[in-house]
């Protein structure tokens, strides 16, 4: 699994999101703190099943924002 940082587009809050290889959700927590992110990144989390259901359930108002290396 792979720990990304979601924002909710509406509120601009900060999650920390699990997907598979596929991109499939598989667990979420939050919202965070600002000081919570880089721990999070680094998957020094625990996944909220209620925070999961709501993410996967509106998926479409989270949007991606972890920074990426670029692809070779």
């Amino acid at each position: 699994m792979i720990t990304q940082i979601w924002a909710h587009v509406p509120s601009g809050e900060r999650f920390a999101v699990a997907v598979d290889s596929y991109g499939v959700i598989m667990g979420a927590m939050g919202p965070l703190h600002h000081s919570e992110i880089e721990p999070a990144k680094a998957g020094n989390w625990d996944a909220d099943q209620e925070v999961t259901e709501d993410i996967k359930n509106d998926s479409d108002n989270y949007r991606g924002v972890t920074n990426r290396p670029p692809e070779a």
